[in-house]
C-alpha cells in the first residue's frame, strides 16, 4: 500500500496485484485535529488494476487529483472500490475521477463527509454486493449529519447488478446520470436520518 500524506503532485501509475488498500491520498498527520490541516493535493492515480481486500482507492483529505483509467476488482472487498471522503480543514473537494471500473467491491462508490465538487464521469460499477453508489456521514457523526454531508457532486455512468444502484443519507445537491440494471432491491433510496 502506498500513502501519499499532505503532498503535492504525486503520481501512482501502472501497478497492479492483490493488496489489501492500494493507495490514499491522504491529510497529513501532523496537522490531525487543527484547524488547518494539509491535504494532498495535484496528483495522478492512473491506469492501475488491482484486486483488493479491504477497499481500493481512497481519497481522504485530497484535493484537485485526477484518478483515471483505474480497474478494482473488490470482489474480497468489505468496503469501498473508491471512496472520497475529507475531514473540515482537509477537505475532498475538486477531485477527477474518470473512466473507472469497480468489479464486486461491497460499494463501487462512497461519497463521504466534505466530498464536494467532486466529478465521477463515465465509470463501470459491476456486481455490488451492496449499495454501488452510497452518500453517508461516517456512522458516529451522523448526529452532525447537516455539516457533514457530500454535496454538488457531478456522478455519471453505468451500474450493472447488485442490490441498489444508489443511496442517499443526507446528501445535498449531487447531480447523479446513471444507467442502471439489474438491481435486486430498490433501485434510488433517499434517506434523511
Amino acid at each position: 500500500m502506498v500513502k501519499f500524506i499532505g503532498v503535492e503532485r504525486p503520481i501512482f501509475a501502472m501497478n497492479f496485484g492483490f493488496v489489501d488498500i492500494p493507495v490514499t491520498l491522504g491529510y497529513g498527520y501532523t496537522t490531525v485535529g487543527a484547524e488547518a490541516q494539509k491535504t494532498t493535493e495535484f496528483g495522478v492515480i492512473a491506469l492501475n488494476t488491482f484486486k483488493v481486500g479491504t477497499m481500493g482507492i481512497e481519497v481522504l483529505g485530497g484535493a484537485y487529483n485526477a484518478i483515471i483509467g483505474n480497474v478494482i476488482d473488490g470482489v474480497n472487498a468489505w468496503q469501498h472500490a473508491y471512496r472520497l471522503s475529507g475531514y473540515q480543514g482537509a477537505p475532498c473537494y475538486g477531485n477527477a475521477v474518470t473512466g473507472n471500473v469497480s468489479w464486486g467491491a461491497n460499494h463501487a462508490y462512497s461519497f463521504q463527509k466534505t466530498a464536494k465538487y467532486n466529478a465521477v464521469m463515465g465509470f463501470t460499477a459491476a456486481r455490488t454486493r451492496g449499495d454501488a453508489i452510497e452518500f453517508t456521514p461516517v456512522a458516529h457523526e451522523i448526529g452532525s449529519l447537516e455539516s457533514n454531508v457530500a454535496e454538488l457532486n457531478m456522478i455519471s455512468g453505468t451500474i450493472e447488478a447488485g442490490p441498489k444502484a444508489v443511496y442517499l443519507l443526507g446528501g445535498r445537491a449531487n447531480i447523479i446520470d446513471i444507467v442502471a440494471a439489474n438491481q435486486t432491491k430498490d433501485a434510488i433510496t433517499v434517506t434523511k436520518e
